[in-house]
């Protein structure tokens, strides 16, 4: 809507100084590092390599996480591509696409977070990751336009406990003093995926086509949920296990 009323370039600018906004909010949050931090100590990379190393909960999930975004990557490639050869729209049906997915993700996020989840949460992570590829399986029978927005919304949907898990799951697991260090690491190796999926999905349409590359996302997608469901490391047990601080005295 923004670029229809004011022009894509006005819009990337508005984007920009939303972020100097972002800069400023929390430029005036109080100082919480630890005592060790603010005198000048602080954990290290090593630390925080090791303590991954010896947590397998968060190592698995991440890796599930990684090849999510290496799916979700590979559909902002497609989804353009599908809207205009599939469904013979223009950019307002991929707005409209696009637009579906988040706003799935987004309702999705506010009823998670009315619930009082019950179930383990590495298996409830694992299931819902497997629930969002085989929803995007359906996309290769090339449905109407309808269907297509209402399967994207459910992918949404599905999506939004995922991020809200995994960080509940990390809180519990990950030492306060390492949270720091270990969330970059984190973060780094599930959104360098993203763009590498990006890479991957317009090599596959270019060999294979684009109902190729809707299987590989959903593959990437709902493959690691199969996996995570399967492995013993994200037993409810694991989530209760307090993580000793693995840091130099």
């Amino acid at each position: 809507m923004l670029i229809a009323a004011l022009g894509a370039v006005e819009v990337l600018a508005l984007d920009a100084l939303s972020f100097f906004f972002f800069a400023a909010c929390l430029h005036g949050l109080p100082d919480e590092r630890p005592a060790r931090a603010r005198d000048g100590g602080s954990y290290g990379i090593r630390e925080g390599l090791r303590f991954l190393r010896t947590s397998a909960p968060i190592t698995v999930t991440t890796l599930m996480f990684a090849s999510f975004n290496v799916g979700l990557g590979a559909l902002l490639v497609v989804l353009p591509i599908y809207a205009t050869t599939i469904l013979d729209g223009t950019a307002t049906l991929y707005a409209a696409l696009t637009s579906a997915l988040l706003a799935g993700d987004l309702i999705g996020s506010f009823i998670v977070g009315a619930i009082a989840w019950r179930w383990p949460l590495g298996r409830s992570i694992a299931a819902a990751q497997t629930a969002v590829g085989v929803a995007f399986l359906p996309m290769l029978l090339e449905p109407e336009t309808a269907a297509t927005l209402a399967l994207l919304f459910l992918s949404g949907l599905l999506t939004s406990p995922l991020t809200i898990w995994a960080q509940t799951l990390r809180m519990r697991l990950i030492p306060p003093e390492l949270r720091g260090r270990v969330f970059s690491l984190l973060r780094t190796t599930m959104q360098a995926a993203e763009p590498i999926g990006g890479a991957l999905g317009g090599a596959v349409i270019a060999g294979g086509g684009l109902l190729v590359a809707l299987w590989g996302i959903a593959t990437a997608i709902g493959a690691p949920g199969l996996v995570g469901l399967a492995h013993p490391v994200l037993a409810p047990a694991q989530e209760t296990e307090t993580s000793a601080t693995t840091t130099d005295p």
